[in-house]
């Protein structure tokens, strides 16, 4: 499996438009299973998905295609790029990512561009896990940002509990930038257990006139060391690979010399700033305050629903407690009617009973008058010739006295006896009527109290059903209300967008169009101020012997390791005559 990482300066729409540059690219990205792109500058990522596309699309990569898989887009000022990695699936697969949060206490900050880390389980080698680190410092920063590197490195150990770690891509770890005496104070070079693979006198510069090593390959311990195949970790010399000529490599580095001093001379250059954009953006933030409003409104008439709907749940729950609690009160009502019907008729009976108990004690007690007064009378009317031994005296005043006083002790005790249970039967029965009376009272006071109470919760609970309807009503319109401000907020947002990106364009164009004009007036200003030396020595020119001197300069720079191996992006050079006469007057073309 190889690995590669590149630094391909400010790689975008621009570029990658550029039919030969897609054709190389696509040529060196299909020798590696594992690539990773520095300083991506696609901000649509537009043009990044369709050299994804078009690489996939090639008959060498269709049945082993790559994925790809991006950071966000990272940088201090405006200008914001993208660590970007293309992988086959077949052979690596992607565990996890994380972009690293650089807020450590005391040292916030750290990094210009955060490191990417990106954690792979691979098929094919000796290690199945390996995390890779890729890294772009910020030159004048280099040295700061290398020594942080061990942070994320213990970082990395504790998250995933993986030693398995690369670290790669453009350290600018040399040079004025990180000289040897500052190297010895970072602490992944001084550390022992660390292995910088590429060594300290590899060119890895475009520029002929320095060979300072600005791209590295670090890993961790002795067994990622191992697992790297011996000597594979090296730049890439693209001229040899792909057997570019010099002119070719003349022309491609004339073409970027040219561009690149087109960009610094526009990016020197101060547009003229336009009235128009910031009216747009105070009309988008005035839209932006009102959606803001209309936002808080809504919020705020949906916590009014939330307490509304609470309340008529509320009142809901407690109208169906009172519904039970008036059945359980009708049931109980219901027993208790069966209780005094059975106590009435109980009542009745018993009434009856003692009634006819009554009538039976008065027709008794007729009898007994009757039969009193009969013996009475027949004892008073009644002659009687009895003989009596008139030796005896017999006194029949005495024992009529006795009987008299017998019955009458009888029918006094008979009656009261039937008097006190007669009296005893009706204060109980009184007594039990007067209780029913009283239950039967308190009953019908407590569901008078009830039907009055289901009356005024009904009367409260249609109140509420009608100010729950009006409120439903009242956040209906306020969200159609909304929903229309919103729509109309959008449709002036895309009109503003539009119209600002109408404006955008004719600036584009007409900043094409200044920059064309800067070109020849650049190209004139050369070519008067050519013709003005050559006329200020035209009288010297004769005895007058020209030295000449030639310089071709690298332009591309490029890493790579075999076995997990690393390439880069093409290097053609500049071809530099410089002429000196003897006046010490000198001429440059390229």
């Amino acid at each position: 499996m190889k690995i590669a990482s590149f630094n391909i300066r400010r790689m975008g729409p621009s570029k990658l438009s550029d039919k030969n540059i897609v054709k190389y690219l696509i040529k060196i990205f299909s020798r590696y299973s594992i690539i990773i792109l520095l300083e991506v500058v696609d901000k649509s990522g537009k043009s990044i998905d369709k050299f994804l596309q078009d690489l996939n699309s090639t008959r060498a990569n269709k049945k082993h295609p790559f994925t790809m898989v991006g950071s966000s887009r990272l940088g201090r000022t405006l200008y914001k790029e993208q660590f970007v990695c293309f992988y086959r699936e077949d052979e690596a697969k992607l565990v996890d990512t994380y972009q690293y949060e650089d807020n450590q206490v005391g040292d916030e900050d750290a990094f210009s561009r955060e490191p990417f880390i990106l954690r792979f389980r691979c098929k094919h080698t000796v290690l199945k896990d390996l995390v890779l680190i890729p890294v772009h410092t910020k030159p004048k920063d280099s040295q700061k940002e290398l020594d942080e590197l061990y942070d994320v490195f213990l970082h990395v150990m504790d998250k995933w509990k993986t030693d398995n770690v690369m670290i790669l891509g453009d350290f600018n770890a040399d040079g004025a930038y990180v000289s040897k005496k500052k190297m010895k104070t970072i602490r992944i070079r001084s550390d022992p257990n660390f292995h910088w693979l590429i060594g300290d006198d590899v060119d890895t510069t475009v520029i002929r006139s320095n060979d300072h090593t600005y791209d590295r390959i670090v890993v961790y311990k002795d067994d990622m060391l191992k697992a790297i195949v011996p000597r594979s970790a090296k730049p890439f010399n693209f001229q040899e690979a792909y057997k570019l000529s010099d002119e070719t490599v003349r022309f491609l580095e004339q073409q970027n010399k040219m561009l690149e001093t087109k960009f610094e001379l526009l990016q020197g250059q101060t547009p003229g700033r336009s009235n128009v954009e910031p009216m747009f953006e105070a009309y988008m933030a005035n839209l932006r305050r009102q959606m803001d409003v209309v936002n808080n409104d809504r919020t705020k008439l949906d916590g009014e629903l939330r307490n509304m709907q609470g309340l008529v749940e509320d009142f809901k729950h407690k109208y169906e407690d009172e519904i039970n609690k008036r059945n359980n009160l009708e049931n109980d009502f219901v027993i208790l009617k069966k209780d005094v019907d059975s106590a009435y008729l109980v009542k009745a009976d018993l009434e009856d009973k003692v009634g006819a108990l009554t009538d039976e004690i008065n027709f008794l007690r007729t009898i007994y008058d009757e039969e009193l007064r009969e013996l009475q009378a027949s004892i008073k009317d009644t002659s009687v010739i009895v003989q009596m031994d008139n030796s005896r005296n017999l006194n029949m005043d005495h024992i009529v006295a006795e009987v008299k006083a017998q019955y009458e002790e009888i029918a006094a005790k008979s009656r009261e006896e039937a008097e006190s249970w007669y009296k005893s039967k009706f204060d109980q029965m009184s007594s039990q009527a007067i209780q029913y009376n009283d239950e039967l009272r308190n009953t019908k006071g407590e569901i008078a109290d009830i039907n009055r109470m289901i009356s005024r919760l009904q009367s409260e609970i249609e109140v509420i059903k009608s100010q729950r309807a009006n409120l439903e009503n009242q956040i209906a319109e306020a969200e159609d209300r909304g929903e229309m401000t919103v729509k109309e907020a959008k449709g002036r947002m895309k009109d503003l967008e539009d119209a600002l990106q109408r404006a955008k364009q004719d600036m584009a164009r007409q900043l094409r169009e200044y920059q064309e004009l800067m070109n020849v007036k650049l190209a004139l200003d050369i070519e008067i101020a050519t013709y003005r030396k050559l006329l200020e020595g035209e009288e010297d020119r004769i005895g007058q012997q020209p030295i000449v001197n030639i310089q071709a300069v690298p332009n591309y720079s490029s890493k790579g390791v075999n076995g997990f191996q690393q390439n880069s992006s093409p290097s053609p050079k500049i071809l530099i005559k410089t002429t000196e006469t003897r006046n010490n007057t000198r001429f440059s073309t390229h």
